[in-house]
């Protein structure tokens, strides 16, 4: 099980993001999160509610589920 870089306390998911077909490393601590395809660390982090702002979403209407913990 790998654990976050950012709150060092989290396990990390796969997740995907159903209505953007957009898949993330996700804290399920802290909700950092990064691009599947890159390293997590510390200094590369976006908040997942801040992703979610972005794409004019929010955590409640957007369902996410988790592919598998890595």
């Amino acid at each position: 099980m790998s654990v976050c870089p950012r709150c060092r306390q989290g396990p990390l998911e796969l997740v995907r993001v159903s209505r953007y077909e957009l898949t993330v490393k996700k804290c399920d601590e802290c909700d950092a999160v990064w691009a599947a395809t890159s390293a997590p660390s510390r200094e590369t982090f976006v908040q997942f509610q801040l992703l979610l702002d972005i794409l004019g979403e929010t955590e409640l209407d957007t369902p996410y589920e988790v592919i598998e913990q890595l």
